[in-house]
């Protein structure tokens, strides 16, 4: 991920997006001490939660760059 110049990788469970790993969270591992190698993604992924308290965003695939505002 981080090699690859990816800035976040999406975490599917059933054909849903659950979360979202960034180069953020893997660092936080590595600072942490802990193996990356050894961590399941549900430890460190930034997750989606129910509507009102989501950090993430989901839209549809041909949504406008609109439809991403969270105000």
């Amino acid at each position: 991920m981080l090699k690859g110049g990816k800035t976040g990788i999406f975490v599917k469970e059933g054909g849903e997006v659950i979360g979202v790993i960034t180069p953020t969270d893997v660092r936080r591992i590595i600072v942490q001490g802990r193996d990356p190698s050894k961590v399941k993604v549900r430890e460190f992924m930034t997750a989606c939660i129910p509507v009102g308290q989501n950090p993430c965003i989901k839209i549809k695939e041909d949504g406008s760059l609109i439809d991403t505002r969270s105000d």
